[in-house]
This record gives structure tokens, C-alpha cells and sequence, in this order.
């Protein structure tokens, strides 16, 4: 993390305590996940990233941005891929990833100063986890994620046709919905949509997670 990097009030909650907490909460199989997300939404999340990720190379080097215990890297070593790379902010979930996922490379980090070369990776991607960046912070951290790839850019995260705050937990400042795939097309022109998909949450109707992967012109790719 660079000097210029500040700590915000955010990135203390989820490094803390409370964050610790959400990990241990979460430290499920993959076939539990798997059955979990049945549940509640009626779609297999290995199956929709089978969907979201089609083209993409199974040896492209891939970054999940708070990979948190590794659940979603998981889907994706499920499916084949094998140059799989994680960055979390809370130690004890780098360790929890590191032990699921001895084959994946996982750091520590914050996704408002990625610690890697510009297209470092073909696909850089985030699940649930820019909804719990601040409004304020959210331009910062997909510029990192665009700076970091080469080629696609992907998102699975709670939707909102404008900016929301949902109390998360009986916290507020911790949780935005938004039309995250909206904000970078809106601020990266060079980005363009290949797919997306809304999943709404059947046990709680207010919810629906958006599933997008944008991608870069092909001769702009690393």
C-alpha cells in the first residue's frame, strides 16, 4: 500500500473484528456455497460463471479484488481455470484463502492501491465487494481494477438503478447498491459490455446481484 493510500473508515471496519466475523460466518464448502446460493436465488454460481467468463482463457492469469476466504475462487478453480490470483484486506482471510486454495497466489492489499503492473492480469474482477467501497472512494477503486487488466473487467455485485445506501447489520456507511457496471462504462470509454445478467434474491426481494464482464478492444489487450 502506498503512503498516499489512506485508511478509511470503511477499510477499518472490514480489517477489524467485524470483519473477521463476516469470514468466519462464511468459511462454507463448495458444495454448500453451492446449494446456499440454490437457495436463495435459484441459480448454481458455478454455472453463472461458467455463463459470465465464457471466452476466457482457462490459463489467463486472473485477480479477484477481496477475495476474502477464496469462496469465489473456488467457482472458478471448479471450472478449470489455474492461473488464479487473490488480494483481500483482512489478514485472517488471506490466510483462509491461502489454506482453500494452496494453488492460487493470494495477497493482502486494499483495491484503492492494487499492488500490481498495469494488465498485469486478462480478466480483474470483484464479488459483493464494491458495494461496501465508500461513494466517494468507488472512482479510485475501479480505476485500479481497469489499470490492472489487460482485457476484461467483471463484477458480481448487488444492484440499484441509482445509488442506494442499505444498512448493513446495524451499520450504516458500510453497504451501496448502484449500477456498478453503468459507473465504469461511464468512466472508461474504452470499456464495452459482453454480458450481463440480473439475479434476484427470492428470499429477499429487494435484493438482485448484477452479473456483468466488460472487456477492453481486442488491440488494446496486453
Amino acid at each position: 500500500m502506498s503512503d498516499d493510500t489512506r485508511i478509511t473508515p470503511q477499510m477499518e471496519v472490514w480489517s477489524g473484528d467485524f470483519g473477521r466475523s463476516y469470514s468466519e460466518r462464511n468459511q462454507w464448502s463448495l458444495a454448500e456455497y453451492r446449494e446456499r446460493m440454490l437457495a436463495s436465488t435459484g441459480f448454481d454460481p458455478v454455472e453463472l460463471y461458467r455463463w459470465l467468463l465464457e471466452g476466457v482463457s482457462r490459463s489467463a492469469p486472473i485477480l479477484e479484488v477481496g477475495c476474502n476466504v477464496g469462496m469465489q475462487l473456488s467457482c472458478l478453480s471448479e471450472l478449470g481455470f489455474r492461473s488464479l490470483h487473490g488480494i483481500e484486506l483482512q489478514q485472517y482471510a488471506v490466510d483462509r484463502a491461502a489454506a482453500r486454495l494452496p494453488q492460487a497466489e493470494i495477497d493482502q492489499g486494499s483495491a484503492l492501491d492494487l499492488p500490481y503492473d498495469d494488465g498485469a492480469f486478462e480478466l480483474v474482477y470483484t464479488s459483493g465487494v464494491l458495494i461496501h467501497i465508500h461513494p466517494d472512494d468507488l472512482s479510485r477503486a475501479q480505476s485500479e481494477i481497469h489499470r490492472c487488466s489487460s482485457r476484461f473487467v467483471a463484477g458480481v455485485e448487488y444492484h440499484s438503478e441509482e445509488p442506494q445506501e442499505v444498512s448493513y447489520r446495524g451499520h450504516e456507511d458500510l453497504l451501496w447498491k448502484d449500477d456498478f457496471e453503468r459507473r465504469y462504462r461511464v468512466r472508461f470509454d474504452d470499456l464495452e459490455t459482453v454480458r450481463s445478467r440480473r439475479v434476484p434474491m427470492t428470499t429477499d426481494p429487494s435484493l438482485s446481484t448484477a452479473y456483468f464482464m466488460l472487456a477492453k478492444p481486442t488491440g488494446d489487450a496486453g
